[in-house]
């Protein structure tokens, strides 16, 4: 029966996605961005494969800290020691290009993000064998576009292994956002960051989803998501630049009710033609218009071709 048929592909495609996300967190590298990249194609790929993928960021081993003071002193020219009063030998966080840990810069407490040693090598590595792997699994498994994908895989990657272009994010979101005391970005430590090195201010907060506005379901607002929602209406339709990895980690909201978005490896830019796409989604959806939500929709290329 169909029912039998439907069943049976969620168990295929689900099993199939554990086993990915498992293989993927073994091989480390790219294929971690592999699978979180993944997870956004929800209009082309099995919803029960891509499920499996939304945890990949919290699952990440750390590197030694031993590693993270070698690729430091390289990028400076100075022992992470002699730079810091202190530092936190354990990671707040660990990614797959890089980790972060807390130190001590002028009485300050900062955030240390560093690239893993070799890891530019690693990646075009994987690169290359992700390329393979994808055009064989396009060929006898599932039908895709595999060349666009692994052409915005590489293009995101590269990006993340030039910190300072993170940093130059930064700054320019900082600028941005001047006039809008609410919504915040950490301050950038030009002088001790580098292509391999990112310091910035550490801003104290949670995670937008641990607010308790937002995990008690009863409460009819909540102040954190109406910051978020300013946030991502002016930066799509006001600065037409705006930051692309959006996820709990990555937006903190601090004890005195601000709004601060971190880790900037992943920006992007909105073309008018795009923008103009946008808003006629927005605006037949509010008004009920759902044929011209679909047109809207379909400019911005939300339905596969295939």
């Amino acid at each position: 029966t169909f029912e039998a048929y439907q069943k049976s592909e969620k168990i295929f495609y689900s099993n199939l996605g554990m086993d990915c996300k498992n293989l993927f967190l073994q091989l480390g590298g790219v294929y971690v961005k592999v699978g979180q990249f993944l997870s956004n194609l929800f209009h082309i790929l099995p919803e029960y494969f891509i499920d499996n993928f939304k945890d990949l960021q919290d699952r990440i081993p750390p590197h030694s800290f031993e590693e993270i003071r070698q690729r430091f002193n390289q990028e400076l020219s100075a022992d992470i020691f002699e730079v810091f009063s202190e530092i936190e030998k354990d990671p707040l966080a660990s990614a797959s290009t890089a980790q972060v840990h807390t130190a001590i810069y002028k009485e300050r407490k900062v955030a240390v993000k560093v690239l893993y040693p070799g890891i530019e090598d690693v990646i075009e590595e994987d690169l290359k064998t992700l390329h393979f792997v994808m055009k064989r699994i396009n060929r006898y498994l599932y039908s895709f576009d595999y060349k666009s994908i692994h052409k915005e895989i590489g293009k995101i990657v590269r990006r993340e292994m030039d910190l300072s272009k993170e940093a130059e994010s930064i700054q320019k979101m900082e600028v941005l956002f001047y006039d809008e005391p609410e919504i915040i970005v950490p301050k950038v430590e030009t002088a001790i960051s580098s292509k391999g090195v990112l310091v910035t201010d550490f801003v104290e907060g949670v995670k937008i989803s641990e607010t308790e506005s937002v995990q008690n379901k009863s409460q009819p607002k909540s102040r954190a998501v109406e910051l978020l929602v300013r946030a991502y209406v002016l930066m799509i339709f006001r600065y037409k630049f705006f930051h692309a990895d959006p996820h709990p980690g990555n937006i903190l909201y601090t004890p005195e009710g601000r709004l601060c978005l971190i880790d900037f490896g992943a920006v992007g830019e909105f073309p008018e033609s795009l923008r103009s796409s946008l808003r006629k989604t927005v605006i037949c959806a509010m008004s009920r218009d759902y044929y011209g939500v679909v047109e809207g929709m379909e400019e911005m290329g939300f339905f596969s071709k295939h």
